[in-house]
């Protein structure tokens, strides 16, 4: 019989994962507390996935829909990040993490864009865009996540013509995008207007610009971008696995930096009330 109500039990148990996400042996302790508990380390364990095939073995990775019952993955794990996967074995996981709202994936070549058109997304990272030969069954003319997705960041992509691609063509057929990233390299104050444009992306809050960072201390580089208050620029984000997981983990990552720094230009543009002036004027 718990001594604790089960709410606040599970809490607790979610706070050691979180806090202790990359110790295995913690999660293994409070596996073996009682099965309940082994049941919530699961579910809180497998919300956030990595999956790096430099870590992990062909047969393992061939072996991870059978690692848990039928329909686990599809409802637990809603944020998932993907290194370096043969658009089969990458196939496979998507084909159980089906309820998958926040997706990153490192090195992607334009087959495997239509391996995730399904998914119902929310936030988007495509780090590498590699150019690869057109797949036999060409990428649906509007996947599932056009219609879903709110924060896609292309900010690390390349080669060029991939960042070109990529940068110029989706983001404007995303009508509930509201944050996007570019390298600076495509997010030029051209390609920034156009993005800012209501014709562009109608709903967008921030724009986060990756640059060198010799050129953000620079003010001619701070002037080019200074016609709208939602511009951020940022140097380029030396781990973006960690910057992915922060939020899962209750810490602030690129974007609510970006926002942080929008949000106070905002109040510095407001108008100063006029009882304070009132104030000012007599004192």
């Amino acid at each position: 019989m718990p001594s604790l109500p089960l709410e606040l039990e599970r809490e607790i148990v979610e706070i050691a994962i979180r806090t202790n996400h990359k110790d295995a042996t913690v999660k293994l302790n409070l596996s073996s507390v009682a099965h309940r508990f082994h049941l919530w380390v699961d579910e809180i364990f497998y919300e956030s996935l990595t999956i790096d095939a430099r870590k992990t073995s062909a047969s393992s990775l061939r072996l991870f829909p059978t690692l848990k019952p039928a329909g686990f993955f599809a409802t637990t794990v809603k944020a998932l990040s993907l290194l370096l996967l043969s658009d089969d074995q990458m196939a496979g996981i998507l084909a159980v993490c089906t309820g998958v709202q926040e997706l990153a994936i490192y090195t992607i070549g334009p087959c495997q864009l239509s391996i995730f058109a399904r998914l119902p997304l929310r936030r988007l990272c495509i780090t590498t865009f590699v150019p690869a030969p057109a797949p036999s069954s060409p990428i649906a003319s509007a996947p599932t996540w056009f219609s879903t997705l709110t924060h896609l960041d292309l900010g690390h992509v390349g080669p060029p013509d991939a960042k070109k691609a990529l940068s110029s063509d989706i983001p404007t057929r995303l009508p509930r995008l509201t944050h996007l990233a570019l390298d600076v390299s495509t997010g030029t104050p051209a390609a920034a207007k156009r993005s800012c444009a209501r014709s562009g992306c109608p709903g967008l809050q921030v724009l986060v610009l990756f640059a060198e960072r010799k050129d953000i201390r620079a003010p001619k580089y701070q002037k080019l971008y200074a016609f709208d208050h939602r511009i951020v620029l940022r140097e380029h984000v030396l781990n973006n696995i960690e910057d992915w997981e922060a939020p899962l983990l209750g810490v602030s990552d690129f974007w609510t930096h970006a926002e942080s720094i929008v949000a106070e230009r905002v109040r510095l543009a407001q108008p100063e009330p006029p009882s304070n002036r009132a104030r000012k004027e007599t004192s």
